[in-house]
């Protein structure tokens, strides 16, 4: 088989917040897919400082951070769209007349600029994240690659038409992520396979999420965890099992990057 390159998210795809581990399985999938030539690269949703080290765990030094703003390879930042700090101030003065808390989201640091709710607690308790640190306009001295929305609103669509540069995602039913327009995961998978010079046929993508959607929608070769929510496994070519229940490893065995046992 000709080497694949697998693009994996992190909550609900890589880790299990039910043991708020990396499964076995998977851990296991990953080695014996690598030793077989293929090259796993992580996409998530967060920024490097929320990583907490599961890609030194996984022994991977490859990513897509923040939605596609932020990517790295082989150790070497190779792309990087932060956010324009005019806009920055007008969602934040915005979020603020709303009495709406957000958060903003550098390479380095994930930071809250208001405190009016507990909703962001429970946005952290959702991803098994430490809370952030309050620390008003980090925007100013630092490159913000994405902020999140603690909002609970049924119609999130209401801020796009506000900021149209920027796109709003549901993340959870506690919180929006906010990133510049122009893709979200796919963003950066298109960044690497540029890169690589790599036939997109040899990219195959694995997500849970409603930010994974349009990496499942870009690539073929896309497969939903048994977990994810039913939109999200609508765009998928296939579903395996829940993440719980070994779904990675039989995923890896359904597209032949490791041989069943």
């Amino acid at each position: 088989m000709r080497k694949k390159y697998v693009f994996l998210d992190v909550d609900g795809t890589l880790l299990d917040h039910s043991i708020s581990a990396v499964p076995k399985s998977a851990l296991k999938g990953i080695e014996m897919a690598k030793k077989n030539g293929h090259e796993m690269i992580i996409n998530t949703g967060r920024p490097p400082c929320l990583f907490y080290g599961i890609d030194k765990q996984l022994k991977i030094d490859s990513y897509v951070a923040a939605n596609g703003t932020v990517v790295v390879y082989k150790g070497e930042l190779i792309y990087n769209n932060a956010l324009n700090k005019v806009v920055i101030k007008q969602v934040i003065d915005y979020a603020y007349d709303k009495k709406i808390d957000i958060a903003l989201q550098g390479f380095n640091g994930f930071k809250l600029q208001t405190q009016f709710s507990n909703i962001y607690k429970k946005f952290c308790k959702n991803f098994n994240i430490e809370l952030p640190e309050l620390q008003k306009d980090y925007y100013l001295d630092n490159d913000i690659y994405q902020m999140t929305l603690f909002y609970q609103g049924d119609d999130y669509k209401e801020f796009e038409s506000l900021f149209p540069e920027l796109s709003f995602e549901f993340s959870c039913e506690f919180g929006l992520d906010v990133n510049a327009k122009g893709g979200l995961k796919e963003r950066g998978i298109k960044v690497i396979v540029k890169k690589l010079n790599i036939d997109i046929s040899d990219v195959i993508v694995i997500g849970d999420g409603h930010n994974d959607i349009s990496m499942l929608k870009y690539v073929k070769n896309s497969v939903a965890m048994g977990n994810a929510h039913d939109e999200v496994k609508k765009h998928a070519s296939f579903v395996t099992d829940h993440i719980s229940n070994d779904g990675l490893y039989k995923a890896f065995e359904k597209l032949k990057l490791i041989e069943k046992n």
